[in-house]
């Protein structure tokens, strides 16, 4: 992965951790200068959930690995 892979990367999770549905992720992202990417509304909910899962405990550091 790139530099700008990682920052994309970074910009996705800061985005996601903070909001509390994924519909609130969804319009953050189409929102945002992230929109140029045209990311379709299954895979943010995806990305939304593990994000989500993260936060909540139900995915561990070691699991991630």
């Amino acid at each position: 992965m790139g530099i700008y892979d990682n920052e994309l990367a970074m910009q996705i999770w800061e985005m996601g951790k903070t909001r509390k549905n994924p519909h609130e992720f969804l319009m953050a992202i189409k929102t945002s200068d992230l929109q140029i990417f045209e990311f379709n509304d299954d895979l943010l909910f995806d990305l939304w959930g593990v994000i989500n899962d993260h936060e909540k405990g139900r995915i561990s550091e070691k699991s991630a690995e």
